[in-house]
Parts: C-alpha cells; sequence; structure tokens
C-alpha cells in the first residue's frame, strides 16, 4: 500500500475514534502532529483545520500548522502535502 494512502488511512481512524480538543494543558505532548492537510472536523459548522496532534491514538489538539507546531516541538512530524483527512 502506498504510503500516502497508508497514513491517510490511519488519520481518517484517528478521527473516527477519537475526541477534538483545542486547548492544551501545560506539560502536555503528542505522540505525532499531521500539519499542512485539509482536516475536515465535521462538526455543526463543518470546521476545517490544517493540522492536529495525536497521543495514545486519540487526538488531543486541532488547529493552524503553526499553532499545532509550535504547541508540540518534539513530537513526530508528519507533513500532509494539502490531503484532505475525513473521519
Amino acid at each position: 500500500m502506498p504510503f500516502h494512502t497508508f497514513t491517510r488511512s490511519c488519520m481518517c481512524l484517528a478521527l473516527c475514534f477519537s475526541s477534538f480538543s483545542c486547548r492544551r494543558a501545560p506539560g502536555e505532548s503528542a505522540d505525532t502532529v499531521f500539519f499542512h492537510g485539509r482536516v475536515h472536523t465535521m462538526d455543526s459548522a463543518n470546521s476545517v483545520v490544517e493540522a492536529f496532534a495525536v497521543r495514545g491514538g486519540r487526538i488531543v489538539a486541532i488547529g493552524s500548522t503553526q499553532d499545532i507546531l509550535s504547541r508540540f516541538e518534539t513530537a513526530e512530524r508528519v507533513d500532509l502535502h494539502a490531503a484532505d483527512v475525513f473521519p
């Protein structure tokens, strides 16, 4: 399976089984940060964000690429290359 397809599948699963949180407590970290994407949150406002952070298989933060990358500097980073992400 191509890496791009695998990555998209993993992100879709993560979105399906995760709760969204835009705020982060001090000292929190993430396992992986996905950025430079078009992440469709499927909330009531049909929001689209650029990035999200995952810890323990759950999404812990969503937001702009700049916001997420600056908040989770030590996380593994995955560039989505403008890919659409849907739950």
